[in-house]
């Protein structure tokens, strides 16, 4: 099983945003998460990154103008 940190912005554990993310999709302007226990969490951005062997995810966060 293949799970994956997701950061906001910059892979910096600053950035951290969760962790043991099993799902990530895309839908209308939102990043939606779903980790290992199957709690979702949403963000307003895009994916700027991912790599599947290092096991994380960077989303550009949008701030709504």
């Amino acid at each position: 099983m293949c799970l994956s940190t997701v950061y906001k912005n910059d892979r910096n554990p600053k950035c951290q945003v969760l962790k043991n993310v099993t799902h990530v999709r895309c839908e209308d302007g939102m990043v939606i998460l779903t980790d290992l226990m199957g709690d979702e969490m949403a963000m307003e951005g895009e994916i700027l990154e991912a790599d599947m062997i290092k096991g994380y995810f960077v989303v550009k966060e949008t701030v709504p103008v």
